[in-house]
């Protein structure tokens, strides 16, 4: 076993590999889906979030909250229902629309870096560009 000194870069990297992988086996066991987020780090500590959701109902049919969620509120938003977890480009970085947040009018729609999950949040317009281009 490898004892962590310092909390840099690659440190954090394996940190987090390692916990997503400890905590598939508890998803496949339990049916839940998690999302490790908000991470934060210094040179002697990790911190992150987790987030933990029901994937199936009593049927065995996968759940999707969020995009009930999203469908939801997309109306009031002026924001088509079709947009949730859909891919925008922009140069060669996607992102994925993920949520809506109505407090925020202006920039309502959240996106996430694919390929580091990072979270964002940009205005309709934006994601109407973006979708375009590809």
């Amino acid at each position: 076993m490898d004892t962590i000194t310092n909390m840099g870069m690659a440190e954090k990297r394996t940190l987090k590999s390692a916990l997503k992988e400890a905590l598939a086996d508890v998803a496949d066991q339990f049916g839940l889906e998690f999302e490790l987020s908000k991470e934060k780090s210094d040179s002697g500590s990790f911190e992150t979030s987790l987030r933990m959701k029901v994937t199936l109902d009593d049927d065995g049919n996968v759940i999707d909250k969020d995009k009930e969620v999203f469908e939801r509120r997309a109306m009031s938003l002026d924001v088509p229902p079709e947009w949730y977890n859909a891919v925008c480009r922009e140069g060669r970085t996607e992102y994925r629309v993920v949520g809506l947040n109505p407090s925020r009018p202006k920039n309502c729609v959240s996106i996430k870096r694919v390929h580091d999950g990072k979270g964002m949040i940009c205005p309709p317009g934006w994601v109407r560009r973006h979708l375009r281009a590809l």
